[in-house]
């Protein structure tokens, strides 16, 4: 992978409040409670209507104009440090925010889920009409050269602001600017193929972007973490299934071809579970029908959609595509059911990195929503301008 340094636009830290999740994963409830902040960067990433791209262009050059946000002097690297509780124990990573070349596409950079053609033509439609590339693509590179570098860089970057994005985790903006440490970062993935974690579709527009364009598009703002640390998590992304589903046929007819226990609490380390009708069962399918879908290693949103979604309940795929919630949030897929708004919901397992890795190494693609990063970097941080 090709990496360098750039001059990234940065928020002034008098400014508060500018930061977000990434674009698709805001709900339209929280981008209504975002948008309150005259700043917050989704009035950048997330137009809405005609002539809203050109309203977040002259949004972008107003605050350039007024100091809001201004580039940064020297080519430099931004180091993302982020502090977070899970399973009760205090984790701590560290990502950077550079250029990674992506156009033409020389291997390097690989993709891990298929794209919807829909939010790939959104997100080229935005980024063309901005000029920009206002939030980084999330690549995962392998080796400990790299979280070696960075944490050896982290000792001499200065210290930008700190924020909570979301409540549960503390980040905190270095710059990199010694040349020293940005040439030692590139060294470190010179010759490492890096995974894409998160923003499949915004790659994929950049692409189609720099195919025409050419210019600073050959290359996208990349937020990228080391596969070595042990603070990265990949989770899956739950199913939840808007239809009304009658739990007794359905559960006899999972039956015959699943192993299902009734239990009280999720383990994503132990597999599929499904709640329904105020129940939660751990599935595992049966070995004459694991035999038969062995993509129950390689890709379990796959084998959720072939052997749940079509077989047992019936799905073609215009209904599993328009009836069908993703969601990383298990209170909030739990709550659809309990709230009579879905039918039911299947709860995916977390990923095992290694397994991960070696199944995307290898080239297989995933069926889309397959994973979740945890945690992601917030947008607002950095934004580019080729």
């Amino acid at each position: 992978m090709e990496l360098r340094g750039f001059r990234p636009y940065t928020f002034s830290s008098n400014v508060k409040d500018f930061w977000s999740p990434p674009f698709d994963t805001i709900s339209p409830e929280e981008e209504l409670v975002l948008k309150k902040h005259e700043y917050n960067i989704t009035h950048i990433t997330l137009p809405h209507g005609p002539g809203s791209i050109n309203e977040s262009a002259r949004a972008f050059k107003s605050w350039a104009e007024h100091g809001i946000i201004s580039r940064l002097e020297n080519d430099s690297i931004i180091l993302l440090r982020q502090k977070f509780t899970r399973n009760g124990k205090e984790k701590e990573r560290f990502g950077i925010i550079a250029l990674a070349r992506v156009y033409p596409d020389d291997g390097s950079i690989k993709p891990h889920e298929m794209t919807f053609e829909g939010p790939r033509k959104n997100r080229e439609e935005v980024m063309r009409g901005l000029g920009l590339i206002p939030e980084p693509i999330f690549l995962v590179s392998p080796g400990n050269a790299f979280l070696n570098a960075m944490l050896a860089s982290f000792k001499r970057a200065r210290k930008v602001q700190a924020f909570n994005q979301p409540e549960d985790v503390e980040n905190t903006i270095f710059v990199i600017e010694d040349e020293k440490d940005i040439k030692n970062l590139s060294e470190s993935v010179k010759k490492q193929v890096a995974i894409v974690a998160d923003g499949h579709h915004r790659l994929a527009a950049i692409k189609e972007i720099a195919a025409t364009d050419h210019g600073g598009w050959d290359y996208a703002m990349a937020y990228i973490a080391s596969s070595e640390d042990p603070a990265l998590y990949i989770s899956g992304i739950h199913r939840i299934v808007k239809a009304n589903i009658t739990a007794d046929s359905f559960l006899n007819s999972l039956s015959k071809v699943f192993n299902t226990q009734e239990v009280t609490a999720f383990d994503p380390e132990k597999g599929l579970s499904i709640y329904i009708n105020g129940r939660l069962y751990s599935i595992a399918p049966k070995k004459d029908f694991l035999a038969e879908h062995g993509e129950y290693i390689h890709d379990p949103g796959l084998f959720v959609k072939k052997a749940i979604l079509e077989t047992i309940i019936g799905m073609d795929a215009r209904q599993i595509e328009t009836g069908i919630i993703y969601s990383h949030d298990i209170d909030y897929a739990i709550n659809m059911v309990n709230d009579r708004r879905a039918g039911m919901v299947i709860l995916m397992p977390d990923w095992d990195k290694k397994t991960f890795t070696e199944v995307v190494s290898a080239g297989h693609l995933l069926s889309q929503k397959s994973t979740y990063f945890y945690p992601k970097p917030p947008s607002g941080v950095a934004i580019y301008k080729p």
